[in-house]
């Protein structure tokens, strides 16, 4: 996929999907558990808090661009309002980076401009892709350089827009946009499910598997995850009355594609007689699984 520091790039495919940032993830009183969040050189890289302090935000951010400033540049973040950081914030997933309790790195993550909206960005087309991805606020405080956090941050960045993609896959395939959601997939694609040992071979196949489905169905997304290996990991519930299903994905990109699906399904059923709080002890019975 493309990742741009402020301006973008040219990325794979003509006709773009959306990319939904989930926002409810990163801000909007969000409660983050600091401490599953990866520790790097004595910092953790994790998503803003809705605990964390957007004055102390912006201080960082006046000290990481003065130099610049100083050289009578123009960048935004040089002299900033709180507002400006909070409005920043909201407008898609953004990740500290702190050490000893403090921030002491950030960036935001946005996709494509509303050209209804923000029609500035009309001069740089790339602005308005939907597999472009936008690094906003990029930031390292002065005392901490020595730590190379500007790797890392932009790593988390591409990571979450990878996310975004699967979670993007998803919503089209739910609006039957097939030919959108064949766009997100390279042509060599494949898939595998292992549960019922079959194989599709290329995008295509992919795609028409779903489209010939019989229909009545309907999907939500119960969670897309980032694994350790670069894949993304997702848990989608597919309705069809009376059944309902449980997918467990497994994605691999390369670049702005999905060129691999491991993807194991399972029927929603009662459990077997013997499961019993009688024969197991700390045990009940639930009528919709979380």
């Amino acid at each position: 996929m493309s990742i741009k520091f402020g301006a973008g790039a040219v990325a794979r495919g003509e006709r773009q999907p959306a990319l939904p940032y989930p926002m409810r993830l990163m801000t909007k009183g969000a409660v983050i558990d600091k401490d599953r969040w990866p520790m790097l050189g004595g910092c953790r890289l994790r998503p803003f808090a809705a605990s964390d302090s957007l004055e102390a935000l912006t201080a960082l951010l006046h000290r990481a661009y003065a130099p610049l400033g100083a050289m009578g540049l123009n960048f935004t973040a040089v002299d900033q309002d709180v507002e400006a950081t909070r409005a920043c914030v909201a407008s898609g997933p953004c990740f500290v980076a702190e050490a000893g309790g403090e921030i002491v790195g950030t960036v935001t993550v946005c996709g494509a401009y509303d050209p209804n909206t923000q029609p500035w960005a009309r001069a740089t087309p790339w602005f308005y892709r939907h597999d472009v991805a936008h690094l906003h606020q990029l930031a390292v405080d002065p005392a901490a350089q020595a730590l190379a956090l500007r790797e890392p941050l932009a790593t988390a960045a591409d990571v979450e827009h990878r996310c975004a993609q699967v979670r993007t896959l998803w919503a089209h395939m739910q609006a039957r946009d097939w030919p959108v959601a064949r766009a997100l997939y390279a042509d060599t694609a494949t898939m595998v499910w292992p549960c019922s040992g079959e194989r599709f071979l290329d995008a295509d196949a992919i795609v028409r598997v779903n489209a010939v489905y019989p229909e009545g169905w309907g999907l939500r997304v119960v969670a897309v995850d980032a694994l350790a290996d670069g894949r993304v990991h997702s848990v989608v519930e597919v309705s069809q009355p009376p059944q309902r299903f449980f997918a467990n994905s497994r994605f691999r990109f390369s670049g702005a594609q999905v060129v691999e699906i491991e993807e194991y399904w399972a029927s929603a059923e009662p459990p077997p007689a013997w499961r019993t709080a009688a024969a197991i002890g700390a045990y009940e019975r639930i009528d919709t699984p979380p």
